[in-house]
């Protein structure tokens, strides 16, 4: 078999393969952020954060109190394949039903949008074997931010 190539080509090659394997690794390693990772802009996210982060956890963990400390009163929430709504009371009787998350819900760098009292969150969730892109609704009540819904 005879080589067509120089030696130096094959070198610049190996370089140009190894720059492009460094790239794929930089993006993919500081591209891809989590919401418990994300760095608030102000401290106004940063409570909109905490809020959406506790209600995540509470729900994984089947924490019915931990949940309801983040649920405006007015909620609706959407479970489900159907996209039901239930009220606050009704989410936290399915939740006290279904108990914890055998595979927690894992979420993506969070889009943030704070507009006086009101606040939107549009996240990537994934979960086992689907991913969907959340959208969550908080207002600031008595000076504490608390979910009013989210859908799917």
């Amino acid at each position: 078999m005879v080589c067509l190539y120089k030696e130096s080509e094959i070198r610049s090659h190996k370089v140009f393969g190894v720059c492009a394997l460094f790239l794929c690794f930089a993006i993919f390693s500081f591209g891809c952020t989590s919401l418990q990772d994300y760095k608030p802009q102000s401290e106004e996210e940063e409570r909109i954060k905490e809020t959406v982060v506790n209600f995540i956890k509470g729900a994984d963990e089947g924490d019915v109190k931990k949940v309801s400390s983040v649920l405006s009163e007015k909620a609706t929430c959407m479970v489900g394949n159907e996209r039901k709504r239930l009220s606050k009371a009704e989410y936290l009787q399915f939740l006290q039903e279904t108990g914890p998350r055998q595979n927690p819900f894992n979420l993506g760098t969070p889009e943030i949008k704070v507009s006086g009292s009101e606040a939107e969150v549009k996240v990537f969730v994934t979960h086992v074997d689907w991913r969907v892109q959340m959208v969550f609704k908080l207002n600031k009540e008595k000076g504490k931010w608390s979910i009013i819904s989210w859908e799917y």
